[in-house]
């Protein structure tokens, strides 16, 4: 039988691991500082030795070097890790993302409503917002950047097309007769 509710959703369940996980985390540091073995760490907690080492290093890398985007989703981290923006100071960040609009944003794979809600969120503490995009105007910027990246010769410059050329279509000298039929000649 499936264990998962039918009322809650994908993004839902999703964002309850990710608050286990911060729970886990926090724990295994309590344990941890308190100078738990990662063998003692894994019994309480129902884990196997590595998998304890592995929460307590990342709980420990986050109470050592916290970094601007920890408290992000993981997909939202995803995306901007994607735009190369994981690297740049937190404020340059938020500006470069401000210049993408929702649209843009929604048709990155895995990427959806919920990890959209909180990079907004992020942007609004910076007192920022993402561009505003009519349907019109990002259709008419997609059918722009489409033609720049077509390539291939205008049709009036293909081969086929000449009138002299090696290539001329039905342009033949002599004609190759056709060795199942007869001519009337044989």
């Amino acid at each position: 039988m499936d264990a998962r509710s039918p009322e809650t959703t994908p993004a839902e369940r999703r964002l309850r691991r990710e608050a286990q996980s911060a729970a886990m985390r926090e724990r295994t540091l309590a344990l941890r500082q308190a100078g738990a073995t990662y063998a003692a760490i894994a019994r309480d907690l129902g884990l196997s030795p590595e998998r304890a080492r592995q929460v307590v290093f990342k709980a420990e890398r986050l109470a050592r070097a916290p970094h601007w985007y920890d408290d992000l989703p993981d997909r939202a981290v995803h995306l901007l890790r994607g735009h190369e923006l994981l690297d740049r100071p937190e404020l340059e960040a938020a500006h470069a993302l401000a210049q993408l609009s929702a649209r843009e944003l929604m048709r990155t794979p895995n990427f959806g409503q919920v990890s959209l809600n909180a990079l907004r969120g992020w942007l609004a503490g910076h007192g920022l917002k993402l561009r505003p995009e009519s349907a019109h105007a990002f259709a008419t910027r997609l059918r722009r950047e489409h033609s720049q990246t077509r390539s291939g010769a205008p049709a009036r410059e293909r081969p086929s097309d000449s009138d002299d050329g090696p290539l001329a279509a039905g342009r033949n000298k002599t004609t190759t007769p056709c060795p199942y039929y007869p001519t009337s000649g044989d």
